[in-house]
């Protein structure tokens, strides 16, 4: 796991965010989500966790150069907008994920 993911640098307060944003996930996607049909933003991230927008993107910005989690308009997904995807070898919400889900994380196709 340590050879997918650079998680040494995560501080305390990125794992907490992280346990928050698995809270919501959608199944077999692992998309966090502000309710059944919204994904989350950086602005309701910010808002549910009580800090400042900046601090949330900033934190984000660490987990995703941890690869620890992915944000962007996925292929697919379009509909949702840019998301914010946890690696599903990290944390798996759901029995399946499509091919252009795991490639987010693993360059090689592979289906978990």
């Amino acid at each position: 796991l340590n050879q997918v993911l650079d998680i040494v640098y995560l501080k305390p307060v990125d794992i907490a965010l992280l346990i928050q944003l698995s809270s919501t996930l959608k199944a077999n996607y692992n998309i966090c989500m502000q309710d059944e049909l919204n994904a989350h933003t950086s602005e309701t991230i910010a808002f549910t966790v009580g800090e400042e927008v900046q601090n949330v993107r900033r934190k984000l910005k660490r987990l995703e150069d941890a690869g620890v989690i992915h944000r962007g308009k996925v292929k697919g997904l379009f509909e949702y907008g840019k998301v914010c995807i946890i690696n599903p070898y990290l944390i798996k919400f759901g029995n399946t994920f499509p091919n252009h889900i795991v490639e987010l994380f693993n360059p090689e196709p592979t289906s978990i």
